[in-house]
Order: C-alpha cells, then sequence, then structure tokens
C-alpha cells in the first residue's frame, strides 16, 4: 500500500507539471522521490526525479536540475537500467549552452521503459 501512495503522489506531481503548476509539482515531486527512495524503489525514484528536473527546468533552476540529474545517473545506475537511458540523464546533467537546442526529457522515459 505505501508503495501505489507513492506513485499515486508521483503521478500528482506529473499531473501538477503537465498543467503548469511548476512550484507545486517541484514539492510534490521531490516528496515523492524522496518516499520512493525511502520504499526501496530507485527506478521509480530515479523516473519521478526525471519529472522534477523538468519541473525546475521550467522554473530555471538550472543547477539543482543538473545535480539532481547526476545523482538519476547513479541510482539508474545501480537499479540496472540500460546505458541508453543513463545517457539520455547524463545529457540533462550537462550545461546547455544557448545554441544547444531545448531539453526533451521524455526521451529518458521513453528509454528507461
Amino acid at each position: 500500500m505505501p508503495t501505489e501512495i507513492a506513485r499515486t503522489n508521483w503521478n500528482i506531481g506529473v499531473a501538477q507539471l503537465s498543467a503548469s503548476r511548476f512550484e507545486s509539482a517541484i514539492a510534490v515531486l521531490s516528496d515523492a522521490r524522496a518516499e520512493l527512495l525511502r520504499l526501496g524503489m530507485p527506478e521509480d525514484a530515479g523516473l519521478a526525479g526525471v519529472d522534477l528536473i523538468e519541473a525546475l527546468l521550467a522554473t530555471n533552476e538550472r543547477v539543482p536540475a543538473r545535480e539532481l540529474a547526476a545523482m538519476i545517473v547513479d541510482e539508474f545506475r545501480r537499479a540496472g537500467l540500460n546505458e541508453r537511458a543513463l545517457q539520455a540523464c547524463r545529457t540533462c546533467a550537462r550545461p546547455r549552452t544557448s545554441r544547444q537546442p531545448p531539453l526533451h526529457i521524455g526521451l529518458v522515459h521513453t528509454f528507461g521503459g
């Protein structure tokens, strides 16, 4: 039951992200991610973290987004997620120049699933 509550909260955060309620999404996704980690669900926590990165980037919080992406790479590696997902997260962790195209967070979910 606690796992379903954590996943439901993650989905609530995603819904808030989709509705452009970024500050609320950041709070909910942060809590959901922490709970998923506490429950020993690093893959789900990593994917929730990818959604959190998207919310952070939407609020121009680039440094915390990069730091989180680096943490997620380690979590994905420990969870045995495939190399393409790791590469997508590494891309999130790299600073962008103004000439680079926008980051597509959804690719991480595609590679991870």
